[in-house]
């Protein structure tokens, strides 16, 4: 199965139907339709993406997704908000404070984008990064840049992602996602043009692979997970495998409990 968990949702476009239709076409099987949030995360936030929007892919499996522009700590306080209402919440730092704080103690995050077509404004350590890596989440390199920025796009895209390998170099499964963050049907790419091109900063072949398979894979299931555990039950998913579910001290104790109340 292919993903590309980053496709801007926008209301009036035009142009969302045909980006669907042509990652349908091109083999990918699930897709994220991305809000971006930039500023106070309100105190009754709505997701503003309809629930059935490509009525004419039912094979296609569409999630929604809420990409936080960080800016400020303080949007953080309401970031447990967003987990109920989008299936992936995505944080993009825009500082190295707010970068450090996202990989080492920041609940509520599925996926780390950073915004790679820009010269960032930090380096990318490796025992930084690797604190996220351990803790379950992934970073993501969004392709679109490519085919449709300027040479100084192209430029900063081509480095950031190769600094990014470089610091991420021994993470189990590359801890790599490749997303498109295609707003025109023409920056969307095959599944085996994305390796080809994951070549160019380091992370073709079986890695490239796994960018748009596995690692995706891993950031949907956590994602799934998260929202779910508070009911008292983990679901286990190793890619590839049969899921199985784990009882928690919380669903153990009402077990008890009943029994103590039959008896």
């Amino acid at each position: 199965m292919y993903y590309d968990l980053n496709v801007p949702w926008s209301p009036n476009s035009s142009e969302l139907p045909r980006i669907a239709a042509f990652l349908h076409e091109l083999g990918y099987n699930t897709i994220a339709l991305s809000h971006t949030l930039d500023g106070q995360i309100p105190a009754k936030p709505i997701n503003p993406i309809p629930t059935n929007p490509f009525p004419s892919l039912p094979s296609l499996r569409v999630l929604t997704r809420c990409t936080l522009i960080l800016d400020d700590p303080s949007q953080t306080q309401k970031l447990g908000l967003l987990t109920p209402i989008y299936d992936i919440v995505a944080i993009r730092p825009t500082n190295e404070k707010l970068l450090l704080s996202t990989c080492s103690q920041m609940e509520h995050v599925d996926l780390i984008s950073l915004d790679f077509g820009t010269r960032l404004p930090f380096l990318l350590k490796h025992k930084v990064l690797g604190t996220a890596i351990t803790r379950g989440l992934k970073f993501e390199v969004s392709y679109a840049g490519l085919a449709t920025g300027d040479v100084g796009v192209r430029r900063n895209l081509i480095g950031n992602a190769v600094s990014l390998v470089r610091a991420l170099k021994g993470a189990k499964g590359g801890g790599v996602v490749v997303s498109s963050e295609a707003r025109k049907a023409a920056a969307v790419r095959a599944p085996m043009d994305i390796v080809n091109l994951g070549g160019l900063w380091g992370y073709g072949g079986e890695r490239g692979r796994m960018g748009i398979g596995g690692e995706s894979r891993a950031v949907v299931v956590w994602a799934d997970m998260r929202r779910r555990s508070w009911r008292g039950v983990v679901d286990v998913l190793g890619l590839g495998e049969v899921p199985k579910v784990v009882e928690v001290a919380g669903r153990q104790k009402e077990k008890r409990k009943a029994e103590e109340e039959a008896g």
